[in-house]
C-alpha cells in the first residue's frame, strides 16, 4: 500500500479587526433608536460588554443610582443549547461604570416597566445587521463595538491595567496584539506632551 499523501491546508488568514469610528457609532445608534438592539449596542460601545454578558443582564444587575452594571454571568452554548454560565475567568466578574447617557435611557426604560434586554442572543446578529443597513454603514460585527470601547479608553490615555479590568481580561497581551496601532498613536501623544513639558518656556 502507498502511504497516504499528507494534505497541506492553506494557512489561516488573520482576520482584520474593524474598529468603527465614533461618528459611525453615533449614526448606528440613531438608526437603532427605540429598537430591541439599541440597549445592547450601548452596553457594548459604552461599557465594553460582550454579547453573552449583555444577553444575560437583568435589572438586578444594574444600579442606576451608583451608575454601575455588575457582570456575574453570560449566556453561552452547551450540549443542551443556550445556558446561563459563570464568566470564563475570575477577570470576567467585574463592575463597570455606566455613562450618564446610558443611565438616562435605562431609567426611562425601567420607569415604563420594560425588560432590560428585549432581544434573545440568537437574534443579535440579524437585528444588528439590519440596523447597520438602515444606517447605511459598512458591515462589521457586533463584537467590534467592544473593540471600539477599548480603543477609546486607550486613546484617552487610560492605563492598560485599568482597561483590561473594565473589559474583563486577565492580561494586557490582548491589548498589545489587538490595538497596536491605537497604542502607538497614544504613545506618540505622550511623547509630544513630554516634549512640550520640557521644552524651553
Amino acid at each position: 500500500h502507498r502511504p497516504p499523501q499528507s494534505v497541506i491546508l492553506p494557512k489561516r488568514k488573520k482576520s482584520e479587526i474593524y474598529i468603527p469610528s465614533s461618528g459611525e457609532v453615533e449614526i448606528l445608534l440613531e438608526a437603532a433608536k427605540g429598537t430591541s438592539i439599541e440597549i445592547p449596542i450601548m452596553f457594548a460601545a459604552f461599557c465594553g460588554l460582550r454579547r453573552g454578558e449583555i444577553a444575560a443582564l437583568t435589572w438586578d444587575d444594574v444600579d442606576l443610582r451608583k451608575k454601575e452594571v455588575h457582570i456575574t454571568k453570560a449566556i453561552g452554548s452547551s450540549d443542551h443549547g443556550l445556558v446561563v454560565k459563570s464568566p470564563k475567568s475570575y477577570a470576567g466578574y467585574r463592575t463597570v461604570g455606566i455613562p450618564d447617557r446610558l443611565v438616562l435611557v435605562l431609567a426611562s426604560l425601567r420607569s415604563e416597566g420594560k425588560p432590560l434586554i428585549a432581544i434573545s442572543i440568537n437574534a443579535f446578529d440579524k437585528t444588528f445587521s439590519r440596523a447597520l443597513r438602515g444606517a447605511n454603514l459598512p458591515h462589521f460585527r457586533f463584537h467590534d463595538l467592544r473593540h471600539y470601547f477599548a480603543s477609546v479608553l486607550l486613546t484617552l490615555g487610560i492605563p492598560d491595567m485599568y482597561v483590561i479590568k473594565i473589559i474583563g481580561h486577565s492580561s494586557t497581551d490582548m491589548l498589545k496584539r489587538t490595538y497596536q496601532h491605537v497604542m502607538k498613536e497614544a504613545e506618540e501623544g505622550y511623547l509630544r506632551k513630554i516634549n512640550e513639558e520640557f521644552s524651553v518656556k
